[in-house]
């Protein structure tokens, strides 16, 4: 199923049909649900590993992405997602 030797993330989204898995990456792939088939991959999201991925509870194609590199980013898979929407940063590494 997924690329990842190490899978740290896995989120359904809202309508029950695609599906995001991250891993000791800086990259998420794009599951179908239904088929199973990877979509896509996402490169190169963070400077560091993504810990977390999650889609919003009730928006289908937004998700957000939590790394160590202190950023928190907001992704809008209608936007292709090359630059995220949002980004928040701290001064520590960030655990969604």
């Amino acid at each position: 199923m997924s690329a990842y030797s190490s899978l740290t993330s896995v989120h359904v989204n809202s309508t029950d049909e695609l599906f995001l898995a991250s891993g000791y990456s800086r990259n998420v792939a794009l599951y179908d649900i239904n088929s199973g088939k990877r979509l896509q991959v996402f490169t190169d999201m963070h400077h560091g590993h993504i810990n977390v991925v999650k889609f919003a509870n009730h928006s289908p194609s937004i998700f957000a992405t939590s790394s160590f590199d202190q950023d928190v980013k907001m992704w809008d898979l209608r936007q292709k997602p090359v630059n995220p929407c949002f980004t928040a940063s701290s001064s520590r590494g960030n655990v969604m």
